[in-house]
Order: structure tokens, then C-alpha cells, then sequence
């Protein structure tokens, strides 16, 4: 539990840097800050030599497609966390997004396009880690200083 509160801290501490920041944000019409939205983390439990080869493998067919959806503005960011301690969760990938629809919306966009371009690519990611959990957070508050430019 500890790690899974460092991991998350970690994460909103990401999302608070210069091209990815919440605070950024406002209501429509508004100069009141928008709720900060959402963080899904996806742990995975992989072979230990597992990490570097899921990314060799992503930077080909996942990531370029992550990338589309932030330029798109379907996610705000998103990114990867090797394990450095803790438990057997030794591979994450994390996305933001506006909430909870915008998350959605944009992960089957995803999918879409990745079983488009890549078919493979889900059976080979399954291939190096045994389980996988999903965890979809509201932000509520964020303490990180927002560094503008």
C-alpha cells in the first residue's frame, strides 16, 4: 500500500510539470481553476528483465500512438514508471486525462488504431508479464509547484 501511495504521489508530481499540468486548467468562462481530472495506472506484474523489453517493444507501436492522443488533446499526458522498490507491480504505464470519459474515449481510440497498426502487439505484451491491475484516480488536490514559462 505504501508503494501504490508513493507511486501515485510520484505520478501527480509528473502531471504538475511544465507540458502536462492540471493547474493549468480552467473552467470555461472562468478564471476558477478546473478539477484537476483524472489518473489511470495500469500495474503490471512482469518477468524481471521484462520492463526494458516492453519498452523496446512499445517505442515501435504503443507510444507513437500515446503521443497522437496528446496531440489530439484526447490525453494530457502520459507516461511509464519502472519498479525501482517495493513489490512484485514492476512495470506502469499511466495516462491523465480532462475525467473520466475523456480517458476513455481516448484509451479505445488507442486500441483502435494499435490493433490497426500493430495486431500483434497485445499478444506480445502478454507474453512478459503474467497480471496486470487497473486504477482509475480523481486528482483531488495537487501540491507540486506549477512551473510555467
Amino acid at each position: 500500500m505504501k508503494c501504490q501511495r508513493l507511486m501515485l504521489a510520484v505520478v501527480v508530481a509528473i502531471i504538475a510539470l511544465p507540458g502536462g499540468s492540471f493547474a493549468q486548467q480552467t473552467r470555461a468562462g472562468s478564471q476558477q481553476p478546473a478539477r484537476p481530472g483524472v489518473i489511470m495506472v495500469s500495474s503490471q506484474k512482469c518477468a524481471i528483465d521484462a520492463p526494458a523489453k516492453i519498452d523496446s517493444l512499445s517505442k515501435l507501436a504503443f507510444y507513437p500512438i500515446l503521443d497522437e492522443m496528446v496531440k489530439e488533446g484526447r490525453l494530457i499526458s502520459w507516461g511509464t514508471l519502472e519498479h525501482a522498490w517495493g513489490d512484485e507491480w514492476n512495470f506502469v504505464i499511466y495516462y491523465t486525462a480532462t475525467d473520466n470519459a475523456a480517458f476513455f474515449s481516448a484509451w479505445n481510440e488507442a486500441v483502435r488504431r494499435l490493433s490497426q497498426r500493430r495486431p500483434q502487439f497485445l499478444a506480445e505484451f502478454s507474453r512478459l508479464c503474467t497480471e496486470h491491475k487497473d486504477n482509475l484516480y480523481a486528482v483531488m488536490h495537487l501540491s507540486a509547484p506549477v512551473v510555467t514559462q
